[in-house]
């Protein structure tokens, strides 16, 4: 039928069609799934719409980006430099590792630089640039020094002269240096190189550069180093005059080894150089044994972490405790097949339980954790001189594949498991008077927690409080795990 004009349609025959609307989520879900996802994914939801990806460019920056490579850092300079005013008021810390451009890589650079001259609130900043590229371009250097929001800085890779020309022009309030010298030394020394930042340093890594003593640059912020006792000439009385407020040290090996004699001279003259001035207390101090004996530090200390690598040092040991009487202490020492025995070990476990709370850490290769029974054995012939009142006993299994392979292991997983653990503990709870609480660590074995209630008249109560089988190899592994022939747990 026509329909003539002017008069309105007919009604179509059928189900009428309601309009549909398209499911929309909140907003503030999509951004707190964002906000908890992993990169990967939050990266993908980023792809999703215009929305989501302005929402995420801020999430993303928040993460401490890490860039590494030529490739990489120029898609990182073009992100940024999309939206120069939104993206670099969220960019607060950022690792670039640009350790692969060569001086002739002008755009590269070009950009780079282009991103630190628009960085005003960059904060934290890991960096790998190569010496070369800082000495032919100025405007790059001077993009780094302006950055006047920078409060931790680290170079990476090879530090060089230029890096340290590059610290000494920076404006900016640094409280935190990391700095690697190794091969390498400048020629200025540290209190010159950072004598801008007297004032604001809280934190100090540093490693292979002069810490010769100034007339007058102080440190009086620092509370935190990490330097060589080569690099102070062994003289501990430098870093006691440069930073008189230190409250964690933590001793770096340097690249020298002193003979017995040597050791003796330099600890003599650090004992006599403190009877003027020292530190009344430090909460955290390590390094290796050596190092330690050297230093002579004569000053109460909250928690003393020694590093050995054999068991011939138990006087040394005792020395640094008589010094510092440590409120609590970890040991870690090496063991393999050559360099331990029970004339040895046992001194030298006796001395470090005169402390009331020990952490014994024992780090042994294959070869040695065949021995492991005779090792923990030690333990039960102590003197009773013993004061230990908490131990945490963590026997840690050193893989070192080019000496064996995962596939030999076995033998050394079946001694391991083999451990009686709750006898020992039963004979330790009687050989140890002392001891309140102990926590074992035996790898492929179990991670298990005691404490023992002593009582005159019926004597010590061992109650289990954790027992749980393990097949790691030491506390923090998550990556290894060797499969054995009939090891179904691993």
């Amino acid at each position: 039928m026509a329909v003539e004009k002017g008069f309105p349609k007919p009604p179509r025959l059928g189900l009428k069609h309601k309009p549909v609307s398209k499911s929309r989520v909140n907003f503030d879900i999509l951004y707190l799934v964002m906000t908890y996802s992993s990169l990967h994914g939050l990266l993908a939801m980023m792809q999703t719409c215009h929305t989501l990806q302005s929402a995420g460019v801020k999430l993303l920056l928040d993460r401490q980006l890490s860039v590494s490579g030529r490739r990489h850092l120029r898609s990182f300079c073009r992100f940024m430099l999309v939206d120069v005013f939104r993206r670099f008021t969220s960019l607060r810390s950022a690792t670039l590792l640009a350790g692969d451009i060569l001086p002739s890589d002008t755009s590269t650079i070009a950009m780079l630089t282009e991103v630190f001259n628009h960085a005003s609130s960059l904060e934290w900043l890991e960096v790998d640039i190569p010496s070369e590229v800082l000495d032919t371009h100025p405007k790059l250097v001077q993009a780094l020094s302006s950055l006047s929001s920078l409060q931790t800085l680290s170079f990476c890779g090879p530090t060089k002269q230029a890096h340290a020309d590059l610290i000494s022009s920076m404006c900016s309030p640094l409280t935190e240096v990391n700095l690697s010298f190794v091969g390498a030394r400048p020629s200025q020394g540290l209190p010159h190189i950072l004598e801008r930042f007297a004032g604001s340093l809280k934190v100090l890594r540093v490693h292979d550069i002069s810490c010769t003593r100034a007339a007058t640059s102080q440190f009086p912020q620092v509370h935190t180093l990490e330097a060589s006792l080569e690099d102070a000439q062994y003289d501990v009385s430098t870093w006691i005059h440069s930073f008189p407020n230190l409250t964690k040290l933590r001793i770096i090996p340097g690249g020298a080894s002193l003979n017995p004699n040597d050791l003796d001279r330099h600890r003599t003259q650090n004992v006599f150089t403190q009877d003027s001035k020292r530190w009344s207390q430090v909460q955290y101090l390590s390094g290796y044994i050596e190092d330690l004996y050297v230093a002579a530090l004569t000053c109460n200390v909250g928690h003393l972490r020694v590093a050995l690598g054999d068991t011939t040092w138990a006087a040394e040991l005792a020395a640094v405790l008589e010094s510092t009487h440590p409120q609590r202490l970890t040991v870690e020492l090496e063991l393999d097949e050559d360099n331990w025995n029970e004339e040895w070990l046992g001194p030298l476990i006796a001395c470090a339980l005169t402390v009331k709370d020990v952490k014994l850490e024992l780090v042994v290769n294959p070869i040695a954790a065949l021995q492991v029974d005779p090792i923990i054995t030690c333990l039960l012939a102590l003197p009773v001189t013993s004061h230990v009142e908490n131990l945490d006993l963590a026997i840690q299994l050193e893989i070192t594949y080019d000496a064996i392979g995962p596939n030999s292991l076995g033998p050394v997983v079946k001694t391991l498991r083999e451990v009686d653990v709750r006898g020992f503990v039963q004979k330790l709870a009687q050989a140890l008077g002392s001891m309140h609480q102990l926590r074992i660590f035996i790898p492929y074995n179990s991670e298990s927690a005691w404490q023992f209630d002593r009582q005159e008249e019926s004597g010590v109560i061992v109650q289990e409080r954790l027992y749980l089988e393990t097949c790691k190899w030491s506390e923090t592994d998550v990556l290894i795990c060797p499969s054995h022939d009939g090891d179904t747990d691993s």
